[in-house]
């Protein structure tokens, strides 16, 4: 053999050999160059590197991850890892399906499925599908924002437009989630479109100082009308709440006509107010004014029902003129299970006048007159509505029954019982849930009022109630004092007397006259009058909140002696709290005939 060696140095001289060698490198070259030819266009030949063809795919090591560079005309692949990405088989499946179909759904799933046992990575095709699908959740962000400003500047035509493609890349970007292939062409045109509406939008020149100026102005405009209809909501509750429903209106009437009819069988059948059980102070007392003849059937049903020895309880109920026929004819045709019923009028008592009840003689003042029972000026407007509500408060202070007699009686408890040592006072929109004989164990410690104390829950403390910017009440009293609840209070008479606590009341409502120490209701003066005078007891007796509070736990409910719907949704309007109500209406007799006749049934 010769230098050349093999078997081709054998066979042929040496010029032979050198130009046998030089063919084979040039065949070697020229194939390596039409591999790398159907590598970078797809197509068989170096014409089909022309300017026709929009989209190319290059492959390389040299970046290390996939990337995509340039908008629509070439699309860069880089291998994430040094592999065998591409045989010739691969071209060949690539090659016949041509670039643009192997783009199209469904077509690269089949090239891959058929080489994928060959080293093929399909990795490749998702990433680059993710990268265009990141692009345009970007531009879809971007696209509700215009949309918005094109709705404000009253542009339907491009707002419809970006909602429609809006909708389209929503509903590309959820293929995948529903198991349907997803193209980098089909991405790519939806970025496409929405870019073409992004430069459309722009030659609007939207002004974004002015749409900042023009939201700012819907906004303050949606919140006045917000605040207005949540004012209205409130006054109108209000005036719901402080209405007689017509069926409690029917049902005081036709008790009437019965009083009329035969009251000298029926009051018979009551007991006398000379009665000894009246005043004995071995039995339990309770006081109750009202004149709603329904609320005071089903407290004093609700009493009677769960006393374990009814016959030792005693009721003393003094309503109005209007309603002392009704509320007698009703008890004289109820017996309550050997319960003794008092019944009076506020007549029975001519010392309650103007010359010695505050609030009476309050009552007669022009000025008052007109704040309580002239309410036609309040109207709110978006003119005139403001974020503090202030219209509302008025009006929620306005209310008559803060002036009413009924509502104040019950700090002259010493002068109507005077012959009482110890009364359990009750509101007459409570439901007593057990026998309650045990509170007159209660020790009392030498205070007047037994009553639960409500801290830190929906009614607060003293500061809550009271006027601490008058030097009146920041001089004597405790901002941080806790408040008590009224509805459901034992009072012992005996202390009440000797402290003349009646005379305390009667200082503190003559300071009120012009309602700048406190603005409404009874609480606020008893606060001051039983001021270190109140002993606290166990807050399951005397649950509250059951007509204002829709949180009120349900439990607490069930374990509760007396429950209390305190507030406006009273359980007897349309108003009521529908998970509350069945407490209630449990002792209403809605089979009487009375209540049929006026339509009065359960909600």
């Amino acid at each position: 053999m010769g230098k050349g060696g093999g078997w081709i140095g054998y066979m042929m001289p040496r010029g032979m050999v050198a130009i046998c060698r030089l063919a084979v490198v040039i065949l070697l070259f020229l194939t390596f160059a039409q591999h790398l030819i159907f590598m970078y266009t797809g197509d068989e030949g170096l014409d089909s590197f022309g300017p026709g063809r929009v989209r190319r795919w290059k492959f390389g090591h040299s970046d290390g991850e996939l990337q995509r560079s340039g908008f629509i005309s070439e699309t860069v692949l880089t291998l994430t890892e040094p592999v065998r990405l591409i045989d010739r088989e691969d071209v060949k499946s690539w090659h016949g399906l041509g670039q643009r179909r192997l783009l199209q759904p469904g077509n690269i799933e089949q090239v891959i499925s058929k080489r994928r046992g060959d080293g093929y990575d399909r990795r490749l095709v998702s990433s680059l599908v993710g990268k265009l699908a990141n692009e345009l959740r970007e531009l879809l962000e971007r696209g509700r924002g215009i949309k918005t400003m094109a709705v404000v500047y009253e542009d339907f035509v491009m707002a419809e437009a970006l909602r429609k493609e809006i909708e389209a890349g929503q509903r590309l970007l959820g293929q995948p989630k529903r198991g349907a292939v997803v193209s980098p062409l089909e991405v790519q045109e939806r970025i496409e479109a929405l870019k073409k509406l992004f430069f459309r939008a722009e030659q609007q020149q939207y002004d974004s100082q002015a749409l900042i100026e023009k939201l700012k102005s819907k906004l303050e405009s949606a919140e006045k009308t917000t605040l207005l209809v949540n004012m209205q909501s409130k006054l109108f509750s209000q005036m719901a709440a402080k209405a007689v429903p017509k069926s409690l209106h029917c049902l005081a009437m036709r008790l009437m006509m019965e009083w009329n009819a035969r009251h000298e069988d029926l009051d018979r059948r009551l007991m006398s107010p000379s009665s000894p059980e009246m005043s004995d102070n071995s039995l339990y007392h309770y006081a109750l004014f009202s004149d709603n003849v329904l609320a005071v059937s089903v407290v004093v049903n609700s009493t009677a029902q769960n006393a374990v020895h009814p016959e030792k309880h005693v009721f003393h109920i003094v309503t109005d003129k209007m309603n002392y026929g009704a509320i007698k004819a009703w008890f004289a045709l109820n017996p309550m299970r050997g319960m003794h019923i008092d019944i009076r009028s506020l007549e029975d008592f001519p010392w309650i006048n103007c010359s010695y009840v505050p609030v009476l003689n309050q009552t007669r003042e022009a000025s008052m007159r007109r704040y309580y029972w002239h309410v036609d000026e309040i109207s709110p407007d978006k003119e005139n509505v403001s974020a503090d509500s202030s219209t509302y408060q008025n009006f929620k202070y306005r209310n008559p029954k803060y002036l009413s007699i009924l509502n104040h009686i019950r700090f002259y408890l010493p002068e109507i019982f005077p012959d009482l040592d110890r009364i359990l006072f009750l509101d007459d929109d409570v439901v007593v849930q057990k026998d309650l004989s045990d509170l007159w164990k209660v020790p009392m410690n030498r205070k007047v009022n037994l009553a639960v104390e409500t801290c830190g829950e929906v009614f607060h403390r003293f500061h809550t109630y009271l006027n601490f910017s008058d030097p009146l009440i920041s001089d004597k009293f405790d901002p941080q004092a806790c408040g008590w609840a009224f509805g459901m209070n034992l009072f012992d008479l005996r202390a009440w007397r000797a402290g003349n606590f009646t005379e305390v009341y009667h200082y503190w409502q003559r300071a009120n006259w012009d309602r700048r120490l406190w603005k409404l209701g009874t609480l606020p003066p008893a606060l001051l009058t039983f001021y270190n005078y109140t002993e606290a007891i166990d807050k399951s007796w005397h649950v509250l909140g059951l007509g204002c509070n829709a949180n009120v736990s349900m439990d607490a409910i069930n374990n509760a002696r007396v429950i209390h719907y305190n507030g406006h949704a009273k359980p007897w309007l349309e108003l009521a709290m529908l998970q509350y109500q069945p407490f209630w209406s449990k002792y209403v007799p809605y089979s009487h005939d009375f209540f049929r006749q006026c339509s009065i049934s359960p909600s």
